[in-house]
This record gives C-alpha cells, sequence and structure tokens, in this order.
C-alpha cells in the first residue's frame, strides 16, 4: 500500500471512530430574526451548547420563548434520509435512501432501522406515507415496486405496472384508497394494495412532473405539477382542474393543508411559499435564499418549511410573516418536514445524517 492510500485509510478510520463516539443527540436554543416575507433578513446563527447522548434537556434551555432545535443521529452512516411522515404508532417514519433502509425514531428520540432485503429505493427520492390499511406504504422507484411496512416492521414489497415509477408522492385518499403522483405515466394513480392500477388520470400537458400531493380542505386531492408550473385540483371521480403560477420556473414541491382553509406549497426556483384557496386564487410570500422544500401545518397554526439551500427551518404565518432559524449542523441540506404526535416539528437533513426535532417553547 503506497503513503497516500494508507493516508486516506487512516483518515476514514478516524471518522468512523469519531461518528462513533459523538454524541446521538444534541440540543440547541435558536433565537430567530422576524420579518415580513417580502424582506430579506440574515440567518440567525445557533449557540454552542450541547446535550450529551442520554442527557435531559437542561431546564435553563427549555426556560426560553424560543423553539429549540435538537438533533437525533441515525445510526448508519451515509443514510440521506428523504421522506418523513408519523406512523399510526405516533413515531416518525423515514425513509433511508442510500442505505436501503426504513428508519422509525420515537418522539422520545429513539431510532430503529429496518433493512431492505432487495433494496429497490432510488437514491435521495424516498417517500413514504400511512395507507388505507394502516401500515406504511413507501416507493421503490428503482425496482419499479410499491413496499409496505408494518408498525412492527415487517416488510413486503409489490411490483408496479411497467413504466409507473418514478413516485414522488403517496396519500391515502377521502375514498380509503391509495393514491400516488406518478412521473413515470405522467397521471395521478389510484392503486390497490397490492399495486394494481384502479385508476388512472393523465395529466394534459406532457412533462408535467407531479410531485407533491395531499388531501386539501375541501377533500379533494390536490398536487404541484413541477414541469408544468401549475397547481393541480382532483377529485376522486377524476374531475381535474389546473391553476397556472404567475411566476416563472417557481418549481413547485410540497404542499401542506393550512388552518385558514386553504393548501400552502412551496417553490424551490423563487424562493417563495404558495398559497392558494378554494376558489383558486394564488398569493405569495418571499422566503428569500431558502430553497424550500418540504412543508407542514404546525400545532401553533403556522407553516413550518425547509430552507434546503439555506440550512434553515422557516416559520410562516398566514398573513406572511416569516421567522428562519438556522440548524446548528453546518451544510445539513434540510429536507422533509412533518409535525409530530408531540406538538415538535420533525425533518429530516440529508447531508447531515440526523433526524432534526424543532421542540416549541414551552408556555
Amino acid at each position: 500500500m503506497n503513503t497516500r492510500n494508507l493516508l486516506v485509510s487512516v483518515l476514514m478510520l478516524v471518522y468512523v471512530l469519531l461518528s462513533a463516539c459523538a454524541p446521538a443527540t444534541t440540543a440547541t436554543p435558536i433565537v430567530p430574526t422576524a420579518v415580513l416575507a417580502t424582506s430579506a433578513p440574515s440567518a440567525t446563527q445557533a449557540t454552542d451548547e450541547f446535550a450529551s447522548a442520554g442527557d435531559p434537556t437542561p431546564d435553563k434551555l427549555l426556560a426560553t420563548n424560543y423553539p429549540l432545535i435538537i438533533e437525533h443521529k441515525i445510526p448508519t452512516i451515509g443514510a440521506h434520509a428523504g421522506g418523513i411522515k408519523v406512523g399510526p404508532d405516533g413515531a416518525l417514519w423515514f425513509v433511508e435512501t442510500t442505505t436501503q433502509q426504513i428508519g422509525r425514531i420515537s418522539t422520545e428520540g429513539v431510532v430503529t432501522e429496518f433493512p431492505l432485503e432487495e433494496g429497490g429505493i432510488a437514491e435521495a427520492q424516498g417517500f413514504i406515507a400511512v395507507g388505507p390499511d394502516g401500515a406504511l406504504w413507501f416507493n421503490l422507484d428503482d425496482a419499479n415496486q410499491l413496499g409496505r411496512i408494518t408498525s412492527t416492521g415487517e416488510i413486503t414489497q409489490f411490483d408496479l405496472p411497467e413504466g409507473l415509477s418514478p413516485i414522488r408522492e403517496l396519500v391515502t385518499g377521502p375514498d380509503g384508497a391509495l393514491w400516488v403522483t406518478s412521473r413515470g405515466m405522467n397521471a395521478i394513480i389510484k392503486l390497490t394494495t397490492d399495486g394494481t392500477i384502479a385508476a388512472k388520470y393523465a395529466l394534459p400537458k406532457d412533462g408535467s412532473n407531479p410531485t407533491g400531493m395531499i388531501v386539501g380542505p375541501d377533500k379533494a386531492l390536490w398536487f404541484v405539477e413541477g414541469g408544468a408550473n401549475q397547481i393541480g385540483r382532483l377529485t376522486i371521480d377524476g374531475q381535474l382542474t389546473e391553476y397556472p403560477i404567475s411566476e416563472e420556473n417557481s418549481f413547485p414541491l410540497r404542499l401542506t393543508a393550512g388552518p385558514d382553509n386553504a393548501v400552502w406549497f412551496t417553490m424551490f426556483g423563487v424562493n417563495k411559499i404558495g398559497r392558494i384557496d378554494m376558489e383558486g386564487t394564488i398569493t405569495t410570500f418571499d422566503a428569500p435564499n431558502m430553497g424550500p422544500v418540504g412543508i407542514t401545518t404546525g400545532a401553533d397554526g403556522a407553516l413550518w418549511f425547509t430552507g434546503y439551500s439555506s440550512t434553515e427551518i422557516g416559520r410562516m404565518t398566514t398573513d406572511g410573516v416569516l421567522t428562519k432559524f438556522a440548524v446548528p449542523t453546518y451544510a445539513s441540506v434540510p429536507y422533509h418536514i412533518i409535525a409530530g404526535s408531540d406538538g415538535s416539528l420533525w425533518f429530516t437533513e440529508q447531508e447531515g445524517n440526523q433526524i432534526g426535532q424543532v421542540k416549541p417553547p414551552t408556555p
């Protein structure tokens, strides 16, 4: 072995040892910058206070008017976590796209990993949802399959019709069926729980690239069409309406049902958060330099989203006031976010190899 290869081997060994010895959980109180969403605030910096693995959060950190950001380490290195959702057991379930595993983290921060024997998850493109049967369902684009995992960790994989993958979202519809956005078929697809197509609704414009999808306040399916730069609405009996977004190349990605009887969505391409009401009127708010991707509605009635480009978590009120919170780990790439059963906001860190938790201040 030459000197260069020996040095590389030594450095890799040191990295593995340091990772193993690092705290499993760090807690950092974050002092935010609050501004109107039409102005550009500077990113706030995390203070240098940490909790060791297994330690309770110090009382002095809990006694704050600001949220606490806690980062929980994923045991397997290089997981590249993708989608995250609340499971039927109240825990958070997420997809480890590179390591071909499904992860579970309890609200106490305990992580369990379930490996897929056959693999099939596409790099950085794993998404998950609670299905109509109470199990968790996820996409396996590299294998053109659908995966199912029970809350006890039993995994089944189902073949999909040729050309259906890639899938970019899975949702249990108001009719109790499993619906997906299919980029392969440029359509919204209704599936049975064995992977058979029950209904297919093709989108009029080629390359619409349907991505995120939710059940809206009106019980219709609302989704984004990144390639067509518009928002779609589909009733369960197949009535389609599409609403163009005025900002060009807005690259809409994910949506959430807001507390105001509207649907909110991220606009990654133009650094904005969008709102569409049930009549189809779209309003947008600036999220400067953040590159928003995931979005959810918090227990506080605000919209929370990930700053994929800025390593921040954003909080926006329904009247457009934006507050930014810096994620402690540098360039961790916060990706998807969901409101947990414990009142916290939970998010995946694609490059930080962690699950983040935004713990609201104690009243």
